[in-house]
């Protein structure tokens, strides 16, 4: 949690303070975008373990290949980034943002089956996830 920060620093450092907008990027602004993982490991590479500037540098790799900014398979993407993307993508859907309303856990989890399908989230991780929200649900 402590360098999730990072992330906004890149992207303030690669292309301004960027204000999020609910509308689609152009192909040029979604290049300069998938830069900051790249910008995030340089800030972060002199004061953290290897780990961290992994999980930098990899949050947006996909175990499909299609994920930024290297295209990595999930033979290629440690299992504590995998790990991360699963609790990163849950924070951003479920999350209000200033362009969006977030979505309730329930429909957050459909959403990261779907994208377990299509092999872009790791569902052993997906699924640990949903059994801590379902032992959370319990002990409510």
């Amino acid at each position: 949690a402590a360098f999730h920060g990072s992330g906004p620093m890149a992207r303030r450092k690669v292309y301004g303070l960027m204000v999020p907008a609910p509308f689609s990027l152009s192909y040029e602004e979604m290049g300069i975008v998938k830069i900051h993982p790249y910008v995030g490991y340089e800030i972060l590479k002199d004061a953290f373990p290897t780990i961290v500037t992994n999980i930098a540098l990899m949050h947006h790799e996909k175990p499909d290949g299609s994920g930024y900014p290297n295209g990595n398979r999930l033979r290629n993407i440690p299992n504590y980034v995998l790990i991360v993307q699963v609790a990163d993508v849950f924070d951003a859907i479920c999350s209000n943002r200033p362009y969006k309303k977030g979505k309730p856990k329930d429909e957050t989890l459909n959403i990261m089956d779907g994208e377990c399908r299509m092999i872009r989230l790791d569902d052993e991780y997906v699924d640990k996830l949903k059994k801590i929200i379902e032992k959370e649900r319990m002990s409510a």
